[in-house]
C-alpha cells in the first residue's frame, strides 16, 4: 500500500486511483461482491420500495465491513467541497431538531437522510462507475417493462385515497424520477459507446422517457426537459455533432413525441385542464382541494411559517403539526365541514419551501452552497466523463422535482439523489479515462 498521508487528502488524481487498486488488490473477493451488489443497487433501486431499502441497506453494510482494505481511500473523498457542504446541512438540519415544533415527525423525516451512506458505499468502486451506470439504465428499463403489464391490466396494485401504484409496486411521482434520471444516463452513456451499445442505449432512451411521461409525475417531466437541456448544451460545447447525429436525435425525438401523443396525450391535455380547474375554484371559492391547488395552499403556509422564525426557522418536522393548528387551516376546515388532518399532510410537497421555513435562512443558504460545491465538481468534469455528465444532469431532474415534492424526507427520493451525486461528483477525483473506457 502506497505510503500516503491521511490529511490533507491527496489531491492527485493517479494517487487517488491507485489507492482504490491497491484496495481492490488486497481484496479481490470483498471487491467483487461490493460491485455486484452496487450493481443491485443502482438496477433495483427504483423498482419498489422494498428493493430500494434492502439493496441499499445491504450495499452499504457490507461497504462497512470492507473498511479494514478501503479505509485508505476515504481521506481523499471526505476532502471534496461538496461532501463537506452536505455534511454541515445535514448537521443543521439534525441541530434543528432541538427546537422542532414535532421532534418525533422531525427525526422520522431526518431519517430519510441515511441514504446518503450510499456515496461512501459506492467510492471504492468509482473506477468501474460506467458499469454502474449502465445498471441503473438496465433497471428502469426493467421498470418500463412493469409499467407496460400495469397498463395491459396484467399486473393489478393496490391504491388508496392519496396514491395509486404503477410498474412493480411503486408511486408514481418516483417512477418518474428514476425513470427521467435514467433517460439522462442512458443519453449520456452514448457518448464513447460502441455502435451496438448505441442502438441499446437509443432504444432504452425511448423506452424511459415514454416510461416517464406514463409515470406522470410533474416536477420530474419538467427535470426531464431541463436535464435533456443540461445535456444539449454539455454537448454542444465539446463536441461538434455530425449531419449524423443530428438526424439521429431529431429522428429519435420525432418517434418519442408521436409514441407520448398517443399514449398520454389525452391524459395529459385532461391532466392540464383538470389542473385549471383547481386553481380556478381555489380561488373564487377558497376550496384547494386537488393536487395543483393543494400545492399553492401549501406553499402560501410554509411561507407564513417562515415569517415566525425567518433566521433558524421552526425546526426539523414542524410543518405538519404548525400548519394544521393555524388558525387559518382550522377556519378553512371548518368552512369545508372537514378536518385539518385532512387538508394538511407530513409535508407541503417544496423541498425548498420546507427548508426555508423549518432551517430559516440559514438551511436556505447552506442548501445553495451544498449546489454552488457539486456544480463547481461536476460541471468541469461533465465535459469528458460520461458518468459525470449523467449524474450532472441526473442532480437537474433532481432539484427541479424538488421543487414540488419533499425530496429530503422520503428514502425513495433521497437514495436517488445520493446514486446521481456519486456519478456526478466522486469522478472528479479519478483520472479522466477516454469515453469508450469500460471503466
Amino acid at each position: 500500500m502506497p505510503a500516503i498521508p491521511l490529511w490533507p487528502p491527496p489531491r492527485d488524481r493517479a494517487t487517488n486511483a491507485e489507492l482504490l487498486a491497491a484496495a481492490e488488490a488486497r481484496d479481490p473477493f470483498g471487491h467483487g461482491v461490493h460491485l455486484l451488489l452496487a450493481g443491485a443497487f443502482c438496477a433495483l433501486g427504483g423498482i419498489s420500495t422494498a428493493t430500494l431499502e434492502i439493496s441499499a441497506a445491504i450495499l452499504v453494510v457490507f461497504a462497512a465491513l470492507r473498511l479494514p482494505h478501503t479505509w485508505r481511500t476515504y481521506p481523499a473523498f471526505l476532502g471534496i467541497g461538496a461532501i463537506l457542504a452536505f455534511l454541515v446541512w445535514t448537521a443543521w438540519a439534525a441541530i434543528s431538531l432541538a427546537w422542532s415544533l414535532d421532534p418525533i415527525e422531525g427525526w422520522r423525516q431526518f431519517n430519510a437522510l441515511r441514504m446518503a451512506l450510499v456515496v461512501p458505499a459506492l467510492w471504492p468502486l468509482m473506477r468501474h462507475r460506467r458499469a454502474l451506470a449502465g445498471c441503473l439504465v438496465a433497471g428502469m428499463c426493467f421498470q418500463t417493462f412493469g409499467q407496460a403489464l400495469d397498463l395491459l391490466g396484467l399486473l393489478k396494485h393496490r391504491e388508496d385515497n392519496l396514491n395509486r401504484y404503477i410498474g412493480f409496486g411503486s408511486h408514481p411521482g418516483h417512477v418518474t424520477l428514476w425513470l427521467s434520471m435514467a433517460a439522462m444516463t442512458a443519453i449520456a452513456l452514448l457518448r464513447g459507446a460502441s455502435r451496438g451499445m448505441r442502438v441499446l442505449l437509443g432504444v432504452a432512451t425511448i423506452a424511459l422517457v415514454i416510461g416517464a411521461f406514463v409515470g406522470g409525475g410533474r416536477g420530474s417531466l419538467i427535470g426531464l426537459a431541463l436535464g435533456g437541456a443540461t445535456l444539449l448544451v454539455s454537448t454542444l460545447a465539446t463536441t461538434r455533432l455530425t449531419a449524423a447525429q443530428w438526424l439521429t436525435g431529431g429522428a429519435i425525438s420525432v418517434v418519442l413525441v408521436g409514441a407520448i401523443a398517443l399514449t398520454r396525450g389525452d391524459d395529459i391535455a385532461l391532466a392540464v385542464q383538470r389542473a385549471r380547474d383547481q386553481l380556478q375554484r381555489s380561488q373564487e371559492r377558497g376550496d384547494p382541494r386537488g393536487s395543483a391547488a393543494y400545492r399553492v395552499y401549501w406553499w402560501g403556509l410554509t411561507l407564513d411559517e417562515w415569517s415566525e422564525s425567518k433566521v433558524i426557522g421552526t425546526g426539523f418536522g414542524s410543518w405538519q403539526r404548525w400548519a394544521r393548528s393555524n388558525p387559518e387551516t382550522v377556519e378553512l376546515a371548518a368552512k369545508l365541514k372537514t378536518t385539518p388532518e385532512k387538508l394538511i399532510l407530513a409535508h407541503p410537497h417544496s423541498m425548498y419551501l420546507q427548508t426555508l421555513a423549518e432551517t430559516g435562512a440559514v438551511g436556505a443558504l447552506l442548501t445553495l452552497l451544498v449546489a454552488i460545491a457539486i456544480a463547481r465538481r461536476a460541471v468541469p468534469e461533465a465535459k469528458v466523463d460520461p458518468v459525470a455528465l449523467a449524474g450532472l444532469a441526473a442532480l437537474v431532474v433532481w432539484a427541479a422535482s424538488a421543487a414540488f415534492e419533499g425530496n429530503h424526507v422520503s428514502p425513495r427520493s433521497t437514495a436517488p439523489f445520493a446514486l446521481a451525486f456519486a456519478m456526478a461528483v466522486l469522478p472528479s477525483l479519478l483520472p479522466r479515462r477516454e469515453p469508450g473506457s469500460s471503466r
